[in-house]
């Protein structure tokens, strides 16, 4: 309990890699133990306000962090133990058919898919399996297990050393220095050219280390000193022009590694680049402002946040490109609009203020004591850089930013959901962008209000006109719904004709005109209960596609199941589904063979009542 506390108060999130995999994993054992002790219920999280009492003196954090952390372990434990649930249908599903096959031991490729799909512990799979009399594949389990970390390692391992792979070969017998990058003050480096110092290219998916990059040719450029930031931090790679005497360059790319040599990408467009050659520099410098303006924005918005939300808000991610940028961040619930439009509302009353942005260089420990906010897992040298805007915001930060939080115009959120347990996202717009955003609503805006024959009075009475036409539209469409039940209810009589007896048992199956998916069911559900006890199949086919839906009275699921049925019907019209034994739905691609498989009703149910 004590790690997982103190590892959410640092900002770390449950996920499914890394650390929040790893705190994840803490939990739910913590939840497995307690579901040994009698524990139904999520309990954890209500230890969180003893382990302050406890620690809260030496670690503040946890006093901040208090609702949040309660929040998040709480969500995790109800939907690990909903998992748990879920999962255990699934084994005793699994047992059951392979019990009507005579069969007594779970496959091991069963048992890891019922491990990695559903999340279902190992443990809790072996003890139903053994109250059930039943044995699991153990070799066959760590076969599946291993080749899964197998495939997910190669995986890894490619991603994390692209760059190592590259420096290697580019570097030679001569270790490479790390690249000067002076880029914070300007995007071109025309009077003092760079120096090409290493070149590379691909061949056959492997990079290869070359003198010289011809015309056509996609490479990498390793120059001594450069403008072009590097990806880090969330912000992308600089893009731009590279040039010199009879040739260019287009620099698509710029990656950095771990020692700080940069990577510039390029597509030669005219000439040839060797090495030692000197090359002038120029960066998209409209795409660096946009960038910087929205990399800034992070920081007012993650400030914002902050005031509007608590302190328990941390940053778990960023995204910083030219056109937009995107923030995650830890909190245990959704943002209500008001919440949204007063963190909006922040960080525009900033933008407005026009405040001078300050940039130093201090040491780590200096700006940890000045306040600066340092992102959990990060790496900081003895020396980092800070980003400050008095009175508001203050972190460590190596990226590009404006001068002037004037410069950022306008910013805009366009949308706050969540992406994983106790995290949140926000996408959202500055500058030119926000503005060509809130053009783009604005048309269409006037074109709805156009279609809707509403221009005519102010905005409420407009509101007022759309509220009008929604209704009259649900008013119709419950109306359709009526008159297509009592088409259904209504040919009930009818129906008796298409009715047949299959050993004893009333079978029905007819095509219907057109519906929603819920209508169908209603339909089937209806034509059941007229008949008390039986089995129905209707289908319908709409837009070049075909649904079918079974309805097996209670008194027959031991004998049809109505999962089955459809499943036999579905194969013929080019389609699949399932479902419970008593209801049932399907689809398919293939409407002219409706007629056929609602004929081949009576011979499945048939095939079912002769198996049993």
């Amino acid at each position: 309990m004590r790690a997982v506390t103190f590892l959410l108060a640092d900002g770390v999130i449950p996920g499914n890699e890394g650390r929040g995999y790893v705190l994840r994993r803490v939990l739910r054992r913590a939840v497995r133990h307690g579901m040994r002790l009698g524990f139904e219920e999520p309990f954890l999280h209500r230890l969180v306000p003893v382990l302050g009492e406890v620690m809260g003196g030496a670690y503040l954090e946890l006093a901040a962090t208090r609702a949040a952390s309660m929040a998040t372990i709480k969500a995790e434990e109800e939907k690990f133990l909903s998992t748990v649930a879920n999962g255990a249908r699934q084994v005793q599903e699994e047992i059951e058919r392979l019990r009507a096959e005579s069969r007594s031991v779970l496959p091991g490729a069963m048992v890891f898919r019922l491990y990695d799909t559903y999340g279902l512990p190992l443990e809790v799979i072996r003890e139903i399996a053994e109250e059930e009399r039943f044995r699991i594949d153990e070799a066959g389990f760590a076969e599946a297990l291993d080749a899964q970390r197998e495939q997910s390692r190669k995986a890894t391992h490619e991603m994390q050393n692209r760059l190592s792979a590259l420096r290697e070969v580019v570097r030679g017998h001569a270790e490479l220095a790390a690249t000067d990058f002076d880029g914070y003050e300007r995007t071109e480096m025309i009077d003092t050219p760079a120096e090409v110092v290493r070149l590379a290219t691909w061949r056959e998916g492997a990079p290869v280390r070359v003198s010289t990059l011809e015309r056509g040719q996609a490479g990498v450029v390793i120059l001594d000193k450069t403008v072009f930031y590097a990806e880090s931090g969330g912000q992308v790679g600089d893009t731009g022009t590279m040039s010199w005497d009879g040739g260019r360059a287009r620099v698509v790319d710029t990656q950095k590694d771990q020692a700080g040599v940069f990577f510039h990408f390029v597509e030669v467009e005219e000439g040839s680049l060797s090495r030692h050659m000197k090359v002038q520099l120029r960066v998209d410098h409209e795409a660096r402002l946009a960038t910087q303006r929205n990399h800034t924005a992070t920081h007012l918005l993650h400030a914002a946040l902050r005031l509007a939300l608590g302190k328990s808000v941390r940053q778990a991610g960023s995204l910083v490109a030219p056109d937009r940028l995107r923030f995650d961040f830890t909190y245990h619930r959704g943002m209500f609009q008001q919440e949204i439009e007063e963190t909006e509302n922040l960080v525009n009353e900033w933008i407005r203020r026009a405040v001078p942005t300050e940039f130093v260089q201090r040491s780590y420990q200096e700006a940890i004591a000045a306040g600066a906010m340092a992102l959990f897992g990060e790496k900081y040298g003895e020396r980092v850089r800070t980003v400050n805007v008095p009175g508001f915001s203050l972190e460590l930060c190596g990226g590009c930013h404006v001068r002037n939080t004037g410069e950022i115009g306008l910013f805009m959120i366009q949308s706050e959901r969540g992406v994983a347990s106790g995290v949140r996202r926000i996408e959202a717009l500055t500058g030119v962008h926000a503005l060509e955003e809130i053009r783009r609503q604005r048309a269409a805006y006037q074109e709805l209000v156009l279609r809707l024959g509403i221009r005519s009075g102010d905005y409420e009475q407009q509101l007022q006109k759309a509220e009008q036409i929604r209704q009259r539209q649900n008013d119709l469409e419950a109306e359709m719904k009526r008159l297509r039940m009592q088409l259904v209810s209504g040919a009930a009589t009818a129906a008796a004709d298409e009715e047949v007896l299959v050993e004893g048992i009333r079978v029905l199956a007819r095509e219907v005109p057109p519906a929603p998916a819920n209508e169908l069911r209603d339909m089937a559900d209806n034509l059941r209960s007229k008949r008390g006890s039986g089995v129905v199949v209707i289908g319908t086919r709409n837009d070049g596609n075909v649904s079918l839906v079974a309805a097996v009275s209670k008194d027959l699921t031991h004998r049809v199941k109505a999962g089955e049925l459809v499943k036999r019907l579905s194969a013929i019209v080019g389609g699949g589904g399932g479902g419970r034994p008593d209801f049932a739905q399907a689809g398919g691609k293939d409407p002219e063979k409706l007629p056929e498989a609602l004929a081949y009703a009576r011979e499945a149910v048939r095939e079912q009542l002769g198996g049993r």
